[in-house]
């Protein structure tokens, strides 16, 4: 098994984990509907920002985006929120 491959396996049960620990989720600044965790494999190491939006009258938990630890996560939301504003 390739270091990829079980990283993928990694990030997919994290996001479904969501289904029971969503709550432990932190809101996003400048985007209250929305909230992240931070997956990571170590503590030392770079992960990923898990964006996940909670409807909890259905009980769906809907992944939005999986951003690396050192993008721009808001500068990035900001973009696309501007650009579905503008369409």
């Amino acid at each position: 098994m390739s270091q990829a491959d079980s990283y993928q396996r990694f990030l997919l049960r994290e996001i479904d984990a969501l289904a029971n620990t969503y709550v432990d989720g932190k809101v996003l600044r400048d985007f209250p509907e929305l909230q992240y965790i931070i997956c990571q494999k170590s503590r030392q190491g770079d992960g990923h920002y898990a964006i996940y939006e909670v409807d909890e009258d259905e009980l769906i938990v809907t992944i939005h985006h999986i951003f690396h630890t050192k993008m721009d996560v808001l500068g990035r939301l900001q973009k696309e929120s501007a650009s579905e504003q503008e369409e």
